[in-house]
């Protein structure tokens, strides 16, 4: 796989130039970007025509070499081979003995005054399956997450996808989502009180789904194991993953979860750094956790503004299983786990949702955007991506990088064996997260454990 290794290579070179040579410098991110699209790697104007000539020079130079060396080793690694080097990356990894065939059922239930909308998937024939409960970010469908839940499913998992409509898509058309409030939403439903909301109505989910269970007419549910329960989350449900998991929180009550929870995952972990009371937040954590981020994990509406701030939760758990997959360039919508990761389509939602962030936007403080300065949206009126205007520039659609579907599998599989080695019990698993994993990963990303 030369072409692939030079690929990586490069990456490395230039974030390194990106992070050492000139710290202030956001020029390079635009040819790390190009790179991962596998298009022509020629400076983009937007950044090119405001830097300074010494820096423009930097630029021209960088391009010029990174184009020259991938278009000396194109006839190396055809693009119809890309497949190939995927599927022989995820051949290398941890695989599912015998894949399951899988079926899903929609509804909407009612939990208490909120509509929650309902995607089971569970693998097809008889049997008792693990439950993952998933938990979509903000403003994302029950659906969401597909690439994740799809995975869980055919591994053996009985998953079940809960959004309330209030959060869901519909957030994108309220009026703060039509006048660029993107970060006063965020702002709303991080809270500690909206955190409080969707703990009740994650409970209300699984009295429901026991009720479900008694119904002899849905036969789906009663391939459903809660005895073996992981919950994961992405975004804004990996914050209410983590607090089920044990996370405390100012105000809040929690009564704990039951036994039943084995395990969390939380995908774009997320953490209020400007309390200083984080050791204490994080201590109550005893059940396996894997955090799943990049060093580019920053959100589009402008609330976690430096995604060091991701990994934090990891940093303050206390030890026994925790596990952190943290990736060099994954972005938050990759995170997702779309199918065409950091892609738009050219509808009229492109006007009511907020862009996807530049690679080093936002502050270098380590803050999440509550004290301030940060990122700098001002909202209807502010110059960084809260405006109609910009969030109604459309994106163009792109096929995914080598580099992006290779990350994509490295979350498939290694969820998957975490969640074998705690909801199953299953040394092997827990062998391959321990010895094999990180030699695997290789150049995608890093898996650290304690």
């Amino acid at each position: 796989m030369p072409r692939l290794h030079h690929h990586l290579r490069l990456r490395r070179t230039l974030e390194f130039f990106q992070s050492r040579r000139f710290p202030s410098w956001h020029g390079s991110a635009g040819v790390l970007r190009l790179i991962d699209s596998n298009a022509m790697i020629i400076p983009s104007n937007i950044f090119y025509r405001v830097l300074p000539a010494w820096k423009r020079e930097a630029v021209f130079v960088l391009a010029n070499v990174t184009l020259f060396a991938l278009m000396g080793c194109s006839t190396t690694q055809p693009a119809e081979q890309i497949p190939t080097i995927v599927q022989q990356h995820a051949e290398k990894g941890y695989l599912v003995k015998k894949p399951y065939d899988t079926t899903s059922v929609h509804q909407t239930w009612q939990i208490g005054t909120d509509a929650v909308e309902i995607t089971l998937t569970v693998p097809t024939g008889s049997g008792l399956y693990p439950l993952v409960i998933y938990l979509p970010g903000l403003g994302e469908s029950s659906n969401a997450g597909v690439q994740w839940r799809r995975g869980w499913a055919e591994a053996g998992y009985a998953v079940l996808s809960a959004q309330p409509i209030a959060i869901g898509e519909k957030v994108w058309s309220s009026e703060a989502a039509l006048a660029g409030e993107f970060r006063e939403i965020a702002k709303g439903q991080f809270s500690k009180h909206a955190l409080a909301d969707r703990l009740i109505i994650l409970r209300g989910v699984l009295d429901e789904l026991r009720r479900q269970q008694e119904n002899k007419d849905t036969v789906m549910f009663n391939h459903v194991d809660i005895s073996r329960l992981a919950i994961a989350g992405y975004d804004l449900g990996a914050q209410t993953a983590m607090s089920a998991a044990g996370e405390q929180s100012d105000g809040i009550e929690l009564a704990p979860f039951p036994d039943a929870v084995k395990c969390v995952i939380a995908l774009s972990p997320y953490a209020d750094v400007s309390r200083a009371d984080l050791e204490s937040r994080f201590r109550s954590i005893r059940v396996p956790v894997l955090s799943i981020t990049s060093n580019n994990d920053t959100d589009a509406y402008g609330w976690v503004t430096s995604a060091a701030v991701r990994q934090t939760p990891y940093q303050y758990m206390p030890p026994n299983q925790k596990y952190l997959l943290l990736f060099s360039s994954a972005s938050h919508f990759l995170l997702a786990g779309k199918e065409v990761p950091a892609a738009r389509r050219q509808d009229n939602k492109a006007a009511r949702t907020p862009r996807a962030p530049d690679a080093n936007e936002g502050d270098d403080n380590g803050g999440t955007g509550h004290r301030g300065g940060g990122s700098g949206r001002k909202g209807r009126k502010g110059r960084e991506g809260g405006s109609r205007a910009e969030t109604g520039t459309l994106m163009l659609q792109r096929e995914i990088s080598v580099l992006e579907r290779m990350e994509i599998t490295d979350i498939q599989q290694v969820s998957t064996a975490f969640l074998d080695a705690t909801a199953k019990n299953d040394p092997q698993a827990r062998e391959w997260l321990s010895k094999d994993a990180q030699r695997w990963l290789a150049d995608t990303a890093t898996i650290s454990t304690k």
